[in-house]
């Protein structure tokens, strides 16, 4: 590249210019020393401060902390009203459900 500003750099000059970059780059004290900069090897378990995890501390929680669930004594039983609708209900929603959506399809109902 030096030796030739301005020329064109084709896909056929990159593994000359590559190889030349790669002997000296890929040596073993190269990575050997990447590895123990991350602290992975020789393990460095110290590598990182407190500093580092603030900004997780916005996700932390509670080991023990459960989601509060209402109780189950709060939670009424199935009605079914005149309209023949079953409705469901808890301190979180309440659902109505016509009994029969559908029209039913069974050899019972299509026999006189």
């Amino acid at each position: 590249m030096l030796s030739n500003p301005g020329k064109t750099v084709s896909i056929y000059t990159i593994p000359a210019i590559v190889s030349q970059i790669m002997s000296s780059a890929f040596t073993q004290a190269n990575i050997v020393s990447g590895f123990k900069n991350a602290g992975i090897y020789p393990l460095n378990s110290d590598i990182f401060g407190d500093d580092d995890f603030l900004c997780s501390a916005v996700t932390d929680r509670e080991e023990n902390s459960t989601p509060q669930l209402p109780e189950l004594s709060s939670i009424s039983p199935i009605t079914t009203s005149l309209n023949n609708a079953i409705t469901i209900s808890s301190p979180v929603f309440t659902v109505s459900i016509p009994a029969q959506a559908f029209p039913s399809t069974s050899r019972e109902s299509l026999i006189p």
